[in-house]
């Protein structure tokens, strides 16, 4: 971390003849958040997930429950989706809402949810990390539900929708794709999470066309999803395993083509 800092010093001194002090403290100081949640993340991602396990829930359990906020907010419909006994056409959408809390302000979740043709409800496929905290055997979510909840609060947004006879032609495949992710007991802020399981979700089915934003962090975990995890459970090559140094590395990079 003090060495991102030097670099972003070094960077700042020789640029200090285009713009003026003051113009320089309000950039460096709107980074420093963004450089405090990244360190953050990377150290509880360091983590085994047996440590952050334990580490959330002895947290979680000192928390009264009157301070849980998370527990109150809504998980209510945000009346995006078509209702099933208005539309009995096939439907695929993608969501994705702002994660919990201070993460939200830089990262999202996704998911995905299918309806086939007359089918009276929505399954929604997505990535949950706690689960396997709060005694599930996998991270992976499928569950007939309303697919357009709130995401604890926060309001989704559509990225992406099919209907009619495309939706249908890709729906099995959607379902067979999700119970192939490699990653079904494992989970890290960074990756692979909810927004790798989406990024391999649209490996396996091209037709949908979407292309993940900057804040679905841990879409690029897989640089390739057509070549399989081993039955080993180890990473071929071309599945990328992003460590924390990788990500730090890339937060740098990034920083650095920031004009100032």
């Amino acid at each position: 971390m003090k060495k991102v800092f030097t670099v972003l010093q070094k960077l700042f001194q020789k640029r200090s003849s285009r713009t003026d002090n003051k113009s320089l403290m309000f950039k460096f100081s709107s980074v420093v958040p963004f450089l405090i949640i990244v360190f953050f993340t990377s150290c509880v991602s360091s983590f085994s997930w047996e440590k952050r396990s334990e580490v959330s829930t002895k947290l979680a359990d000192k928390i009264p429950s009157k301070f849980r906020a998370w527990e109150r907010a809504s998980r209510d419909s945000a009346k995006l989706a078509p209702l099933p006994e208005e539309n009995k056409e096939a439907v695929v959408q993608i969501y994705s809402a702002p994660l919990w809390g201070l993460r939200g302000l830089v990262a999202d979740h996704t998911w995905i949810s299918t309806k086939p043709k007359g089918a009276v409800s929505y399954t929604v496929y997505e990535v949950i990390g706690w689960r396997m905290a709060t005694g599930h055997t996998s991270v992976l979510r499928v569950e007939k539900d309303i697919p357009d909840r709130l995401w604890y609060g926060k309001k989704p947004r559509i990225l992406f929708d099919l209907f009619g006879g495309k939706a249908e032609q890709i729906i099995d495949r959607i379902h067979r794709a999700a119970f192939q992710y490699p990653y079904k007991k494992k989970y890290a802020m960074l990756g692979p999470n909810s927004n790798t399981f989406i990024a391999w979700i649209l490996c396996k089915v091209p037709e949908l066309n979407l292309k993940l934003s900057r804040r679905a962090i841990g879409k690029g975990y897989l640089k390739d999803c057509r070549k399989e995890n081993q039955s080993d459970g180890s990473v071929k090559p071309g599945i990328k395993a992003v460590t924390i140094k990788s990500y730090k590395e890339l937060v740098l990079k990034t920083l650095l083509k920031v004009r100032i």
